[in-house]
């Protein structure tokens, strides 16, 4: 049955392949109808809560993994450590923690963390299994690839404390097996949501609350907390053998993403964006369920920040052949600019390609540089082959003539159009901008653009002066 259903899929690859242009990337704005609800759920996260532990400080930190995580070392000596105990004192430094965990029948077993103050990296059996970096924030971390069946099982954490105050394993740790990971509460794509608000994005459930002087005055004395999200959505059954991205500009903050049931996984920042390639998860040519949970009590700034699904989230349907996502560089060199002469450009181009299909395959990189009025003034073609499941950067180079430099006067924009073609035919393509310019930071007289003395003025553009939800990011 394994090897049918891997022809299956080697076939609808490459059907995908020779799909016409038509057939190429779309990107689908997702931000309208969906259900909203402010509040949380606790059975979401289930599993057998592991308590007992023992910790010893070690400041050798990662270098003395080999003897402090080795499975078959006495630490009847270490002290005994509770689940949010603190053991640091304020001390910085680093500390580690041991247990034996329960033998349980399951196919697959992780172990989730309700926090580690401040970094964590963790040990099964003596092999690193994960890391994690900042605290107050909740992870996972699976445990496969070292688990002994029948056990023992011997887990060794290193915390780093690097910022002085509490440390330690804080609000629970939980051995989940098969069970454990199935979707409860609103992650579970059959929850009724009937009775939740319907909402748009661009959202901010905080500014929607009341003032309460109790809360942060540097936020606005707005009560922040814990919001859901989700969506309904269908993909066509003609999209199986394309690959599926869910991309979010934004989410005020520490998001946590389920589609139809499956944990995408996790983002903490409430200003980066972050995407998944959530082909796995779809259900093509039926019902899809998108929930995002969001948990505003954690600040990154001392200004109003808002939080829920503030920014755009799209939907992106592409060849399993393509640009890689956020995979364009373009680097310009201009002779002569610092002196304010603009005769040429030299531009180099790294264009990653990706081939997320199982066979092998050829093709072709077009990249194209448009002027800002429009016209085509270079093309760079370069073969490339790849084995299935992999990706590679192409470099190029191209001579542009009289460039249009970017200033702040007359700020020109360029355009990158990025083709991949294969057998002849158009599989992908992307735009990127970007502006040909010099730089230079003299010592003594300051900040040069274009060989032009230029004094920088600063700027606190927030979210409180902005305006929540329209998407601009904070710049400081």
């Amino acid at each position: 049955m394994r090897r049918f259903l891997t022809y299956c899929w080697l076939f609808l690859a490459c059907l995908s392949l020779g799909a016409p242009a038509s057939a190429g990337r779309e990107r689908l704005r997702m931000d309208g109808n969906w259900r909203f609800y402010r509040g949380d759920f606790e059975s979401v996260v289930t599993g057998v809560p592991v308590t007992e532990w023992h910790w010893k400080a070690d400041d050798r930190g990662e270098a003395s993994a080999a003897e402090m995580a080795d499975p078959d070392m006495d630490d009847s000596s270490w002290e005994p450590a509770a689940i949010n105990q603190d053991v640091f004192g304020g001390r910085t430094g680093f500390a580690w923690f041991r247990t034996r965990l329960p033998d349980v029948a399951a196919k697959t077993r992780r172990l989730y963390f309700g926090s580690v103050d401040d970094d964590a990296w963790v040990y099964l059996n003596g092999k690193l299994v994960g890391t994690h970096s900042g605290w107050g924030e909740d992870f996972e971390v699976s445990l496969d690839s070292a688990w002994r069946e029948g056990g023992p099982n011997v887990v060794a954490v290193l915390v780093q404390n690097s910022g002085g105050g509490p440390g330690g394993l804080y609000r629970r740790v939980l051995l989940q097996a098969d069970a454990d990971m199935i979707a409860r509460g609103p992650a579970a794509p059959d929850f009724d949501d009937s009775t939740w608000r319907r909402v748009d994005l661009p959202h901010d459930f905080v500014v929607e609350g009341t003032y309460d002087p109790a809360a942060d005055r540097n936020h606005g004395y707005l009560p922040v907390g814990v919001a859901w999200y989700r969506k309904e959505f269908t993909l066509s059954a003609s999209d199986r053998g394309r690959r599926i991205w869910l991309e979010f500009d934004g989410v005020y903050r520490a998001s946590t993403i389920w589609l139809n049931g499956k944990l995408l996984g996790r983002h903490q920042s409430g200003y980066t964006s972050f995407y998944f390639d959530v082909t796995e998860a779809a259900n093509f040519g039926g019902r899809n369920v998108l929930a995002v949970r969001v948990d505003a009590s954690g600040f990154e700034g001392w200004w109003y920040e808002g939080g829920g699904i503030y920014r755009h989230v799209w939907l992106t349907k592409l060849s399993p052949v393509h640009v890689g996502h956020w995979g364009t560089y373009v680097v310009s060199e201009v002779p002569g600019g610092d002196q304010g002469r603009a005769d040429e450009a030299i531009l180099t181009i790294t264009t990653t390609v990706v081939n997320d299909a199982a066979l092998p395959i050829s093709g072709e990189l077009i990249s194209q540089v448009i002027t800002p009025s429009g016209r085509t003034v270079a093309t760079v073609q370069s073969p490339f082959s790849l084995k299935g499941l992999e990706s590679t950067d192409v470099v190029q180079s191209a001579h542009l003539l009289k460039p249009a430099l970017w200033s702040i006067e007359t700020p020109n924009l360029y355009r990158l159009r990025s083709t991949v073609s294969v057998r002849g035919r158009t599989v992908d393509e992307t735009e990127t901008t970007f502006g040909i310019r010099t730089i230079r930071f003299d010592p003594d007289q300051g900040f040069f653009l274009n060989g032009k003395h230029v004094k920088i003025k600063g700027t606190c553009n927030h979210h409180d002066f902005a305006g929540v939800g329209i998407g601009l990011p904070d710049r400081c």
